[in-house]
């Protein structure tokens, strides 16, 4: 399967989900065209591998999750702190920092929600060719933003941007360095839904 996207998010990575053995990437520039081929098996049936219409929701349901979900997370990320790599549970935000920091609010509020850490996703994206960093550079950055990929042992790990789209882009980027599907979720929601609520008390804004 070959995907093309002129953005670096990861729109088109629906496919490696779907169970094809390969996925080919082309991430378009105005000058390059980045190409990432990755190979992932599934136990996907054949039927549902060439089945137009797979949905995400039904195959891989823990790959997305609900504002009820992050605010259970918020007193376990609080009882263990923030920062340092052994961190067993992770709530990345994928925004710019100036949206992470409220400094650029795009919603009703500014800031982040509790205990996040900021990896924004164009820091593992090739500025000059497009396309992810090399793997070891990409681990290289999050071990330095206190972001370790998960694994069977820890806890789980959300992402959440915006509008729950740039976030994939660093859901992807942990898969590709070896994170199970099974530890991450993306808030669908994300700060479009979170940062729009005038509830202090049911969704909690940390500047």
């Amino acid at each position: 399967m070959c995907v093309f996207d002129t953005s670096c998010s990861v729109r088109g990575c629906t496919g490696l989900f779907c169970g094809w053995s390969q996925v080919s990437l082309h991430f378009v520039t105005s000058t390059h065209t980045h190409t990432h081929t990755h190979t992932h098996t599934t136990n996907t049936p054949a039927s549902e591998k060439n089945n137009v219409f797979f949905n995400s929701r039904e195959v891989y349901p823990q790959l997305r999750c609900n504002a009820s979900y992050v605010r259970a997370l918020l007193p376990l990320l609080k009882s263990q702190g923030v920062g340092g790599v052994q961190n067993k549970i992770q709530l990345i935000d994928a925004r710019g920092k100036v949206q992470f920091d409220g400094s650029e609010v795009r919603a009703a509020r500014g800031g982040r929600i509790p205990h996040s850490v900021n990896v924004p996703y164009k820091v593992l994206i090739n500025d000059t060719a497009g396309g992810y960093l090399p793997l070891a550079e990409m681990r290289e950055r999050l071990h330095r933003r206190n972001v370790s990929v998960p694994s069977l042992t820890t806890g789980d790990t959300v992402l959440y941007c915006n509008g729950g789209v740039a976030s994939t882009a660093v859901l992807f980027a942990l898969f590709l360095l070896g994170a199970p599907l099974c530890t991450m979720a993306n808030y669908d929601g994300s700060w479009g839904e979170w940062g729009n609520q005038s509830d202090d008390n049911g969704f909690p804004v940390e500047l």
